[in-house]
This record gives structure tokens, C-alpha cells and sequence, in this order.
């Protein structure tokens, strides 16, 4: 049985929080996976702040 997986990427580092989450529950986004190797590099962006 196959079955199908649609993967998207979406990227960060210039919307804020509010716009980024917005864009993925407009997309009717269900699940995120985080693969960033360092989540605290000068380009993380929003996501550095503690509790993210």
C-alpha cells in the first residue's frame, strides 16, 4: 500500500511569529517538524526566544 505524504518547507526568518503561524493555518498546515540543526543562530529569528 502506498501513501502519499505532501511535504512543504516554509521559511522564517523575516515574517514574525503572528504572520508565520498565520500562513501555515491559512495552508491548513496540521503538523510542523522543527529540522534545524541550531535553533539559536543569528537567524532563527522569532523562534529564539525561550518556550518556543
Amino acid at each position: 500500500m502506498n501513501k502519499t505524504i505532501n511535504l512543504f518547507t516554509i521559511g522564517f526568518t523575516k515574517k514574525s511569529a503572528q504572520q508565520f503561524f498565520e500562513l501555515l493555518i491559512n495552508a491548513g498546515v496540521r503538523r510542523v517538524i522543527d529540522t534545524r540543526l541550531n535553533n539559536k543562530s543569528q537567524l532563527a529569528g522569532f523562534t529564539k526566544k525561550d518556550g518556543f
